[in-house]
């Protein structure tokens, strides 16, 4: 199509130089006239012959002159009409080459056409969706004109006589005054448009090689200077019905690439293309960009109880639904599934969660008119704040759509309170203390919520929903290993896992000191082989081990006695279970037992909170224990102490 274009440009810029030629050529033989004249003259006076009269020498002057405005006159407007005329391929060229919409470029090409062709008014009517049905996609009138066209009205082809002429014909059809009062009213009202005065009306086919695409409807009302569609103005607008039609025809190729079939809206190839555009867009004007990533809330049973095509006709819907609560300059992708990204170029914070709460209640006004349960989930990211990249934007969005999903806010905008720094989190250090002589063995480091809001469990549940557990624990591991060596602490139990143990790699121990790995027994069940090969790993480096959580779970002996744990933490629902029964302590009593043969540092009692509980023990023969009785956690504040402010749990006792 681009070179058809280039084509009848070069066309019209050939047949405007000939008529500038031709202006040249009569210029000079006015000039040539006007010299020969005084000439003449000049002769006759030098020879004394009779020179040609003044009143017969101004006639010819005169006539000549006029002959030649008239031409330069005609000359000006086709030069005029040529411009527009260009104006008008270049447009369509330009559409032809860009990502624009049908949308986007026809109401420009109707204008243009109305003002190259000099008429009252302009309409393109394009095939719908299933060549049943012929809709208004684009009008334009000239100023003054009394004319309110219907853009997207549908009429159905078998209701339309004219259009059965044009479609099989493939040839233009002039309407007078008296064929439009003869008319149909369905084709008087699809020709006119609703213009009340018309006198004569062109309706020209745009054909490619595929067939018939639509027809463009040029009218002329009752007035001074509106005249007739002549030869010349037919070979005009069907060269231009011609390039509109091509437009068209590369418009719906490029859309069947970048369009998703079902939902009709922009497809998951097409997004990183645009995302470069605004992007650079954003950054030249320096505006904020968000991206929103919807998912849909329960879709999958609509698809399970009412089938896929129940299915596929919701999600449509819904599509139409999400592309209609946002602005004309906002793009909709479906992402996969029942997934769609909304870009929100030029926004705001505050806009995107307006955006974000229409896009929301408009899906839920689309679920109860079809009688179902949905709703939709929302992550937002913005540009730049949350990503320098696409990659990055849609980690983030994706992140905060599944917090959104996880804790039931439906809307979240990036992980602002989901960050991973040494901000994320407040380290403090419980005492490991002999009970036998009210000495401090170690400290193990525990993280708390900063804001003092969530519980240990909750924090540590607030980054298992959005998938960022393990990059906390392996966070706070090093946090922890750095701030005990920087308190001078000489002992220190760490928590972890063999995930987060197998991501890491060790660094050898600091002199003078012990770093204690406690490992949870539920984790020692599966894949022994491979736990122990990562376990050596941190002993070569001089990392020590305990068994954390012993008594709560099914421990793997073979494992213990293959792991060889330098301590053992016996768990306070055991502790409990043996002060409320005599049968289990003298059970735990033996089983402590056993395992010290492995332990060989020593067993801990963990959670001792109360004297009946220390009481149990020292029955069972345990002389290390933590718990709130013997100190709580708390912030180290002094490098060079490393001491709690704590009573010696004798004083809790009894006197």
């Amino acid at each position: 199509m681009d070179s058809a274009i280039h084509r009848d440009l070069r066309q019209t810029e050939r047949r405007e130089s000939h008529l500038w030629f031709m202006a040249l050529a009569l210029l000079i033989l006015f000039g040539t006239v006007i010299i020969g004249h005084y000439a003449v003259v000049f002769l006759g006076e030098v020879d004394s012959q009779p020179a040609l009269t003044q009143a017969t020498t101004y006639r010819a002057l005169g006539g000549l002159f006029f002959l030649v405005a008239l031409f330069c006159l005609y000359v000006l407007r086709i030069v005029l009409f040529n411009r527009r005329m260009k104006s008008l391929l270049v447009d369509m060229n330009s559409a032809a080459a860009s990502s624009m919409e049908l949308d986007d470029f026809l109401p420009s090409i109707a204008k243009k056409i109305a003002e190259t062709s000099a008429v009252t008014t302009c309409q393109i009517a394009l095939l719908a969706s299933g060549t049943t049905a012929l809709k208004i996609s684009a009008a334009h009138a000239t100023t003054g004109v009394g004319w309110q066209p219907q853009v997207g009205k549908t009429y159905g082809l078998k209701e339309l006589t004219v259009w059965g002429r044009v479609a099989e014909d493939l040839q233009p059809i002039v309407l007078r005054r008296q064929d439009i009062e003869q008319l149909p009213p369905l084709d008087r009202e699809l020709l006119t448009g609703g213009l009340t005065d018309a006198r004569s009306i062109l309706v020209m086919p745009m054909v490619t090689k595929n067939g018939i695409v639509g027809i463009i409807v040029l009218a002329n009302a009752k007035g001074l200077g509106k005249k007739r569609f002549n030869a010349s103005c037919l070979a005009m607008v069907a060269t231009l019905a011609k390039h509109v039609a091509g437009a068209i025809d590369q418009s719906q190729l490029r859309k069947g690439a970048i369009r998703d079939p079902l939902t009709n809206l922009y497809n998951r190839r097409h997004f990183a293309d645009r995302m470069k555009e605004e992007m650079a867009r954003a950054d030249r004007e320096k505006h904020l960009m968000v991206v929103l990533l919807c998912d849909l809330d329960r879709f999958k049973l609509v698809n399970d109880t009412y089938g896929h095509q129940v299915g596929d006709a919701v999600l449509k819907a819904t599509a139409e639904s999400i592309q209609d609560s946002t602005r004309g300059t906002d793009l909709v992708f479906r992402w996969g599934g029942d997934e769609i990204a909304v870009v929100l170029p030029k926004s705001s914070r505050q806009g995107a969660l307006i955006v974000a709460k229409r896009i929301r209640q408009a899906v839920l006004n689309t679920a109860k008119q079809n009688q179902l349960d949905i709703d939709v989930s929302i992550g937002l990211a913005f540009y730049p704040e949350h990503g320098r990249n696409e990659d990055q934007l849609i980690k983030v969005a994706d992140r905060a759509l599944y917090i959104a999903k996880r804790h039931g806010g439906r809307m979240q905008v990036g992980e602002e309170e989901y960050r991973l720094d040494g901000g994320s989190f407040n380290l403090v250090f419980q005492p490991v203390v002999d009970v036998g002589s009210d000495q401090v063995l170690g400290y193990e480091a525990l993280a708390r919520d900063p804001q003092g809001k969530l519980s240990a469990l909750e924090l540590f549940e607030k980054y298992r929903a959005i998938g960022r557990l393990s990059e906390l624990k392996q966070i706070l591991f090093t946090a922890e290993i750095r701030a005990a060596r920087e308190f001078g602490l000489e002992r220190i139990f760490v928590n972890a896992d063999f995930d987060v143990l197998s991501q890491l790699q060790p660094d050898p121990v600091p002199p003078a000191m012990d770093v204690v790995v406690e490992l949870s027994e539920q984790e020692a069940m599966h894949d022994v082989e491979r736990l122990l090969a990562v376990a050596r790993t941190w002993r070569d480096q001089g990392y020590k081990f305990a068994i954390d959580d012993f008594g709560a779970g099914f421990i793997s002996l073979p494992f213990l006695a293959m792991l060889g744990p330098d301590y053992v933490k016996v768990d306070r629902s055991a502790l409990l279970q043996a002060a409320s029964s005599e049968q289990f302590k003298d059970f735990l009593r033996s089983l402590v037992q056993a395992v010290r043969t492995y332990a060989t540092a020593g067993i801990i009692a963990e959670g001792v909170e109360r004297r009946e509980e220390l009481k149990v023990v020292e029955e069972i023969g345990i002389s290390l224990a933590q718990g709130y009785l013997l100190g709580k956690p708390q912030e180290l504040k002094e490098a060079t102490s490393a001491v709690f402010s704590r009573e010696p749990w004798s004083a809790h006792m009894d006197s």
